[in-house]
């Protein structure tokens, strides 16, 4: 067995020149190109400077599967090692406001997918800082939720989508956990009903409203932390930073459909999606399309009342 004081020797000599604590780029560009035996004594001396989140741990398990052949198997059998050391070496990230905050979390077995509870409570949404990116349709609004309701984790993935719709996937990009795409708003809102528990689209309120989860801010965090954006294909689900109530993929990746209409009788679209620059990938950012409408930017998660 080898002691720890050598595994530190040979850290310190493979990976020498490092500066201390490591930056997140770093970390993960000598993760997949340096044996186990230097790695891990490495972070545990070193240190990292970056909090160990979900976008992190995406770039990490990114960076082990594509490991050099030399060091491949052993990042591969010990991943999970290796991202406990680095939660552990890693500073902590900022709590949420108690009051935000909730852990109730559900698993809806028809469809492979997880919820999170939405309490009730007052809002107040729309273009809050009125800022230059803020356009006319984006009035600020007052009002209460008087009744909570379960939420989509994430978007619906085309794994979820061939379980309920009876194998059928329309995505231009495919992949079992990339959310499904190039879904009409027929199609989208029958899923929801399919689900039951009172399944159905959000309206444009009750999605600003869970996104925002009692803030006011257009993005709920660093929006490379939170969002997939100004890309060339959607990605796979739940892999960027959650906003405070636990809500994956809000912002960015594919646009949602929700229940509400323009003035123009177009369905309301929010989020933005892979494809889209940072202005329309906000909070109150509205867009629309005519409901027969498919394309590879365009997804929905559901609301639904109860989870057996």
């Amino acid at each position: 067995m080898i002691r720890l004081s050598t595994l530190l020797v040979m850290g310190c000599w493979v990976l020498s020149g490092q500066s201390c604590p490591m930056s997140r780029s770093e970390l993960i560009r000598n993760i997949g190109t340096k044996p186990l035996v230097a790695l891990l004594p490495w972070i545990r001396e070193c240190k990292v400077a970056a909090v160990a989140d979900a976008a992190l741990k995406a770039e990490v398990e990114s960076r082990i599967d594509k490991a050099s052949p030399l060091y491949a198997d052993s990042l591969k059998q010990n991943r999970d090692v290796i991202w406990d050391v680095i939660v552990k070496y890693s500073p902590k990230a900022p709590r949420a406001e108690p009051s935000l905050q909730t852990d109730e979390r559900k698993y809806s077995t028809i469809e492979g997918l997880y919820y999170r509870w939405i309490p009730p409570g007052q809002y107040e949404i729309g273009c809050l800082d009125q800022s230059k990116e803020c356009e006319n349709d984006e009035p600020i609004r007052k009002g209460t939720i008087s009744s909570g309701f379960w939420m989509g984790e994430t978007e619906v993935t085309q794994s979820a989508y061939r379980l309920v719709m009876g194998g059928k996937n329309p995505s231009h990009f495919k992949g079992t956990k990339l959310p499904v795409d190039s879904v009409t708003w027929s199609e989208a809102s029958q899923y929801c009903s399919l689900v039951g528990g009172g399944g159905r689209l959000p309206s444009e309120t009750e999605w600003e409203y869970a996104l925002r989860a009692g803030g006011k801010e257009q993005r709920y965090g660093d929006l490379e932390s939170i969002a997939w954006y100004s890309g060339g294909s959607s990605h796979k689900v739940g892999g960027k930073v959650a906003n405070r109530w636990g809500l994956n993929d809000m912002l960015g990746n594919v646009w949602e459909w929700t229940a509400s209409k323009d003035d123009t009788g177009s369905y309301v679209l929010r989020g933005g999606s892979w494809v889209d620059d940072p202005a329309k990938v906000r909070a109150s950012y509205r867009n629309g399309r005519l409901p027969v409408g498919r394309y590879s930017v365009i997804g929905f998660r559901c609301l639904r009342e109860l989870i057996p």
